[in-house]
C-alpha cells in the first residue's frame, strides 16, 4: 500500500506540472524507478524534486 501511495504521488506530481503548463516526459520506468529510491530512502525531498524537474521539458 505505501508504494503505491509514492506511485500516487509521483503520478499527481506530473498532473500539477503538466496542468501548470510544464511539458513532461517520463516512462513508467523513471516513475517506478523515483519511487523506489524515495521508498528506501536514497532520496530526500529535494533530490526528488530535481528528479521531477528533470522530467520536464520546455
Amino acid at each position: 500500500m505505501e508504494h503505491s501511495n509514492l506511485l500516487y504521488a509521483a503520478s499527481v506530481a506530473v498532473a500539477y506540472l503538466t496542468a501548470s503548463g510544464q511539458p513532461v516526459k517520463v516512462t513508467a520506468a523513471e516513475a517506478g524507478d523515483l519511487v523506489d529510491h524515495v521508498d528506501h530512502g536514497q532520496l530526500d525531498v529535494r533530490q526528488a524534486a530535481a528528479v521531477l524537474r528533470g522530467w520536464t521539458h520546455a
